[in-house]
């Protein structure tokens, strides 16, 4: 049985609040906002999970002697991140879209991604390190990981699209050098451009 089955056993005000909390902080991100970036967003909701996680843990420890507080919280946030809406692939995908660089874009996701996930796993560890490998704790990763999944397979069209965009810029800034040479060595001497490129 589930911790959070467990939980709601023991008192259902203890689980379902926390939950509807960061489910309700995720929609007021998003709508105080509408203008603002998937970066933005993740940025703001990671700092309120991670804030959640460290004040909450001390005392889902004192209420629920035993059970696991980092169990607890590992099933929380799955709950949330599986919950979102709008959910966090469909923002990565809408988002996408509008870039430029889309890979690059995935990458600088993917980051802040990284951060959070270190973070969650410095407090799991904190507590005891044999955490790590508890079905929650992979759960929780495969979770937060979740919304890139289903954009691997498309990993090496964006490669091919970035490096595609990187050889166009390096050949455009050769050609504007080119020219500015050119420009430069005519002006100085009509000759001089001939001898330049050794006619």
């Amino acid at each position: 049985m589930s911790a959070l089955s467990q939980i709601s056993k023991v008192d259902e005000r203890d689980c379902h609040p926390l939950t509807e909390h960061l489910l309700q902080q995720w929609r007021q991100i998003v709508e105080i906002d509408p203008d603002g970036t998937i970066t933005d967003w993740l940025n703001n909701f990671y700092d309120i999970l991670s804030s959640t996680w460290h004040s909450q843990t001390s005392w889902l420890g004192q209420v629920f002697l035993d059970l696991s507080s980092v169990e607890i919280l590992s099933e929380v946030i799955v709950d949330v991140l599986s919950s979102l809406e709008p959910s966090l692939h469909f923002c990565i995908k809408a988002a996408l879209k509008q870039q430029d660089s889309p890979l690059l874009f995935l990458i600088d996701l993917k980051q802040i991604t990284d951060r959070f996930a270190r973070g969650i796993e410095l407090a799991i560890t904190s507590f005891d390190s044999d955490n790590l490998q508890k079905p929650h704790t992979a759960m929780l990763a495969q979770t937060l990981y979740a919304p890139y999944r289903p954009l691997i397979e498309k990993y090496a069209s964006l490669e091919g699209r970035l490096l595609h965009s990187q050889l166009s810029t390096v050949c455009f800034v050769r050609l504007v050098f080119f020219f500015f040479i050119h420009t430069c060595i005519w002006k100085c001497s009509p000759n001089a451009f001939t001898r330049f490129m050794g006619v």
